[in-house]
Formats: structure tokens, sequence, C-alpha cells
């Protein structure tokens, strides 16, 4: 598993970097991490997902931070277009009680699996 997300690593930075420009969002910053660590992982599975790591779907990560909704439509379409979306949070819907869950900060979290071209 951790070797495939190394291969994927580079690979998904350049997506990102593409999508952004595809999307007309020059403005926006992009984020790629470290692979998440071993021992977290191996937490995260264990707590829960019943042990079960074919659950584990974040394994690389990255932020799109973009300066306003425009920008977030066009990246979260040009996403849409590049990338299987395996699962969304919506913490920019005005239901999402983003005082109480998240001292007020509010994004959009997609898990995704690169798609051959």
């Amino acid at each position: 598993m951790y070797a495939s997300a190394m291969e994927t690593h580079e690979e998904f930075a350049r997506v990102l970097s593409e999508i952004t420009s595809e999307a007309g969002c020059d403005s926006v910053k992009i984020e790629v991490g470290e692979l998440k660590d071993v021992e977290r992982s191996i937490e995260k599975v264990a707590e829960e997902y019943g042990g079960d790591f074919s659950r584990l779907l974040d394994l690389v990560r990255g932020s799109v931070i973009c300066e306003n909704i425009i920008e977030a439509t066009n990246v979260l379409r040009a996403i849409k277009k590049r990338f299987e979306v395996v699962r969304v949070k919506n913490r920019l819907d005005p239901k999402f009680p983003a005082l109480a869950e998240s001292g007020g900060y509010r994004d959009a979290l997609c898990n995704v699996r690169l798609q051959p071209r």
C-alpha cells in the first residue's frame, strides 16, 4: 500500500497543479504533504475501520487553497474531471454547524483516486 502511495505522490502533485491551471485559478495555493505516517495509519485503521486497511483513503494528501467560492467551485469541477471522487465532506454547506464542530472553519474535503489518462 505504501509503495503504491509513494509512486502516486509525485503524479498527484502534478495533476493538482494542472487542475488549477485548467480551472483558470492561477492565484490558488497548492500544498502537497508527506505521506500519512505509518503509525497513524495503523492507529486509524484499528480504531475507525475495524482493521480493514482498504478503507484508508488518505495516504497521499494535498490541499488546494482558494481565495473565494468561485475559485473553489471551478477547482472542484476540475477535480471531478481528473479524479475518481470517492468521498466528499462538504463543510461549505450552510447546513454544516461550523461554529460547533470546527470553530467556524469551512472547507470541502475530497478523497480521490487518480484516473489513468
